[in-house]
């Protein structure tokens, strides 16, 4: 998160919507934000009935797409490290739960080396094939 380059554009985004609606205040001009701000989104709705996030992810994703496409892959460990459930209860009462898993990062580097000594082992097993196939034509 800490090395994205797309992430401080859709908070700088946030920013400026921010200020713009809160213009004409002391809020107005705002050099930052609170990340617990982000929650307020939910409640400032358009006519429509849709809120602010709708209306700062649309802009993003269309006019920003390159970046937009690039935080997605940037943050996508972290997505992946949400579990999200949709579950019901004894009395049918939906509830939705998220849980976070904590990433072993040694563990993650030892899978991704045994997956690269696993490739390298197959391919030095498709050459050999190869050289045994060119040798008995």
């Amino acid at each position: 998160i800490t090395k994205s380059e797309a992430l401080p554009k859709l908070l700088g985004l946030v920013l400026s919507v921010g200020n713009y609606l809160n213009g004409g205040t002391n809020r107005g001009q705002a050099d930052g934000f609170e990340l617990a701000a982000l929650g307020l989104l939910e409640s400032i709705k358009d006519a429509n009935g849709k809120d602010v996030r709708h209306f700062v992810l649309d802009y993003f994703f269309h006019q920003e797409s390159d970046k937009a496409r690039s935080m997605i892959y940037e943050l996508f460990p972290v997505f992946h490290a949400v579990v999200r459930r949709l579950e019901k209860n004894s009395i049918g009462t939906e509830s939705f739960e998220k849980e976070f898993r904590v990433l072993d990062m040694a563990a993650c580097m030892a899978e991704v080396e045994g997956l690269r000594q696993g490739l390298q082992s197959v391919q030095a097993m498709a050459q050999a094939a190869g050289q045994n196939l060119g040798a008995n034509t």
